[in-house]
Parts: structure tokens; sequence; C-alpha cells
């Protein structure tokens, strides 16, 4: 008697829709399946499933609760273009299945945990940290770079850069080894340079990875510049990216990188207006000011101060596309100020005010906090 592995996930599945395994087994007196989850090679959990509702030997697995646990992001120190791999925002999946019969009135089962597995294995795929939303395609077929209509991992594809930043490009590919290709163009439209990096075509270890784009490094000439990803032999596999030099000077600019609901790091420069701000609690007593007392000393108390630091932040205007993709920082839960460090932050609210009607131009402002507390003393 055995199990049948009749339905495996894509190969490249997104890790917070589901992930699900269909099984069958041929044994008439089959009553569950258990199944070892491999992530990365390493078993990280086992289930046990009875029957789906109304059948009696087909057995459903889902297992994106287990493997989001084992993705983070990628958030990257940046210092020239470059491809990297994208190693924390995927992991490799397997399932390995044992049954468990009733031949008699005693349960058996051919599982045999960590040891050598005498059951049926399922596909190997690879999840990454992406949500596709209920609206959406529900495969990442789009995005597995291969020809010019495949997408990076975001929402916008034109973007602004001032020359002191840097930008990430997230990207999925079944391609061993991938470069990026630079086209930089003057105000006039005129090429000014072009090129590929890196040097050689990066080895994709798996299926994900990063195209790092440093702004100081870009032509003093260009206004503009595109970025293409392409095969070992520079063939186009994606769509093209065109980012804005923003040459423009404001003390009020501050950075914004985020993961975006694809998986990726997306930023934007907030230019227009900021207000920063410590806020603060604090909890009080009534302390007994002895007889004799001194002038330094207080009856009322201050037992503990719990401060954080505050920023209102306030986006350039905005059309709707514009506003629609920027709204994605208030769904992420990885936020950071990108000022040469990575500063975590927690968005608390979002307000939208409308400056043109006919136009649909907008402007988005942001509050956020510091995801650490200020550190205080005691009373």
């Amino acid at each position: 008697m055995a199990i049948t592995v009749t339905v495996n996930p894509d190969t490249i599945s997104s890790a917070y829709n589901p992930i699900v395994w269909t099984c069958t087994s041929n044994d008439s007196d089959i009553v569950r399946v258990i199944a070892d989850v491999k992530v990365d090679g390493t078993i990280r959990a086992s289930i046990d499933k009875d029957p789906r509702f109304g059948t009696t030997d087909t057995f459903d697995f889902d297992v994106r609760s287990v493997v989001q646990d084992y993705l983070t992001e990628n958030i990257e120190i940046i210092s020239g273009n470059n491809i990297t791999n994208a190693g924390s925002s995927e992991v490799e999946v397997q399932l390995e299945f044992y049954e468990v019969t009733l031949p008699s009135t005693v349960l058996v089962t051919t599982w045999t945990g960590t040891g050598s597995p005498s059951g049926t294995t399922g596909n190997q795929i690879w999840a990454i940290n992406s949500a596709l939303q209920h609206q959406e395609t529900q495969n990442l077929n789009a995005f597995i770079v291969d020809t010019t209509s495949k997408r990076f991992l975001t929402n916008r594809t034109t973007q602004k850069l001032r020359r002191t930043e840097t930008m990430q490009l997230h990207f999925v590919t079944n391609e061993a080894s991938v470069r990026a290709k630079i086209v930089q163009k003057n105000s006039s439209g005129s090429t000014t340079s072009s090129g590929a990096f890196p040097g050689s075509a990066e080895t994709i270890t798996d299926k994900t990875g990063i195209v790092l784009i440093d702004g100081s490094g870009m032509d003093a000439t260009a206004s503009t510049f595109e970025i293409t990803l392409a095969d070992s032999s520079l063939a186009d596999i994606s769509e093209t990216v065109t980012i804005t030099i923003d040459d423009s000077c404001s003390s009020e600019a501050l950075r914004l990188k985020w993961v975006n609901p694809l998986g990726g790091i997306d930023s934007y420069t907030f230019n227009a207006r900021k207000k920063e701000e410590i806020r603060f609690k604090s909890k009080t007593f009534e302390k007994v000011v002895e007889q004799g007392y001194a002038l330094k000393d207080r009856g009322q108390t201050v037992l503990s101060v719990t401060g954080f630091d505050g920023v209102d932040l306030f986006s350039d205007i905005l059309t709707n596309t514009e506003l629609q993709w920027i709204g994605e920082l208030g769904l992420s839960n990885n936020v950071w100020i990108d000022d040469g460090n990575f500063v975590p932050m927690v968005v608390t609210s979002t307000k939208t005010k409308t400056i043109d009607t006919e136009s649909k131009n907008f402007q988005a402002q942001f509050k956020l906090r510091k995801a650490n507390d200020r550190i205080t003393h005691r009373g």
C-alpha cells in the first residue's frame, strides 16, 4: 500500500498564500496521514491530517504557517551597483508523508520521524516572503523573470533617487545566473553611458535575488537611468524600471525603506515637510517630605517615564497611482529610516489630503514612531 502525491504547490510559491500538497492513499485501512515539513533540509514540523471532508483517502497539507516562521527580509548596506542573493527572503520546502492505518484495533504508522523515511516525498519548492492579495492572480508567474514582461517584486516601476541614496530591486527567477543592464540618460533623453553589472554574472543560489543601486555612482550629467535584468548572455529577461535622479536640495528630506507586500524592499524620500518630537508619559507618586526639608527635596516624585521619538512626514504631490503605491508603507510590519543606519519605525497612522480634484493630485502624511522606546532614568 502506498501514498500518491496528486498536487504539489508551484515551484516558486508565495509564503502568505496557501501552500498546499494533496496526497491520496490506496490502503483500505488508512485513517490519517502525517507529514514532516522540511525547511532548508531540516524537519521543522510534523503535521497530521484526517481525510478531506467527504472523502476517506484524500489528505491536504497547507504549510504556510510553518514556513512563515523561517522568513525575514534582506535589508542591504549598499556600496556600488551590484546583484546579490536574497537568502533571508526565501526557503526551500519539502514534505515527507507517512500513513497511519487501523488494520485491526491498533493504530499503525510508517512514520519514522527524523530517521530514514519509508514514506513518500513531495516535490521540493521555494517559498518567498510574498503576500498576494485576493484580487491578484494567485501565483507568482508574472514575477519569475525570463522575458521582458516579467516584473520585479515592486508595484512601482518609475521611482526617484537622490545621488546620496540607495535602493533595492528584488526579483525571483529560475535562471542560474543573472546580470543587470543600466542605461543612463541626460535631460534631453540622450544616452550618457550604458553597461552591465556585476562584471561577471551573479550565481542565483536558489530563486531570489536583489539588484543593489547606489546613486552616488551615476553619471554627473545623467538625469534618469533604466535598470533591466539580463541572463548570462545579456538577453533581457525582465521589465525595465526607470529611476529619475532627484538633484533638489531639502533639509527636510527623510528616506524610508519598507518591506512591500510582494516581499521586496521599496523606498521613498519625503521631501515636503517633517515634524519631529519626543512623546512621553510619566508615572508619579507622592513622597513624604521630612521636617527640615531642603529646597531640592521633592514631594511629587516621578516613578518612571516612558518616552519615544515620533515623526510626521509629508510627501510631495502624488498622482493617484503613486498614492496607491505609497499606501503600502502603512501596511508594512518592517519600516526603517535610512539615514546611513537602519532605524526601525512603526507607522501609527496615515492621512491623505486632496490637492487638486480635477488632476487627482494628493499629498500623503504618515505618523511614525521609533520601534524602540527611549531609555530613561528612574526617579
